[in-house]
């Protein structure tokens, strides 16, 4: 087993996000009624099937349409840890492997040490006798290294921003209409 749970991960271009992603090995976590095995592949379904990193292809400079939702900033993922930023310059494996630009491309990670504190939001099934939990249609899944009230206060947070960015440009859209 790895000694990381799962971690998600952008490539940046001259500081753009061009690829988002999820990794993960099976790991489970333990509750007070034994152990319970987390499948976050829901993740990767829920933003357009992000890819896993060994299968990005770089198709000219953009890979991620502007103004989406990567999964390296998605609502259902929250990880308090700093960000790792690594040149691709000094990233010889994921360089060889995409053939991005060494000096102007970024890879960030952020990262669940395979022994963290978890809380885990899903639906909970059984797998061949072993309780999982995982993201369904009716059930977003949610990780995030934090409490509750961390989680609760980034989501207020976000829907805050989106509401001023989308009241502020509905008042700008009004403001260049023709007063006719």
């Amino acid at each position: 087993m790895s000694p990381i749970a799962v971690y998600v991960w952008r490539i940046l271009h001259d500081e753009e996000t061009v690829a988002s992603g999820v990794e993960f090995e099976s790991f489970g976590i333990d509750t007070n009624s034994g152990e319970v095995k987390v499948d976050p592949s829901w993740l990767r379904e829920a933003h357009d099937d992000a890819p896993m990193l060994p299968n990005v292809q770089k198709d000219s400079n953009v890979l991620i349409p502007p103004y989406r939702v990567h999964l390296y900033t998605s609502p259902y993922v929250h990880i308090v840890h700093e960000a790792m930023r690594i040149p691709f310059a000094g990233f010889d494996v994921i360089e060889a492997e995409l053939d991005f630009y060494p000096y102007m491309d970024r890879f960030e990670s952020k990262a669940i040490p395979e022994d963290a504190l978890l809380l885990v939001v899903g639906e909970l099934s059984i797998d061949e006798g072993t309780p999982t939990v995982r993201g369904t249609d009716d059930t977003p899944f949610l990780i995030a290294n934090c409490d509750i009230h961390d989680v609760r206060s980034n989501l207020l947070r976000r829907a805050l921003y989106y509401v001023i960015f989308f009241t502020g440009a509905l008042l700008l859209g009004l403001a260049v209409l023709p007063t006719g």
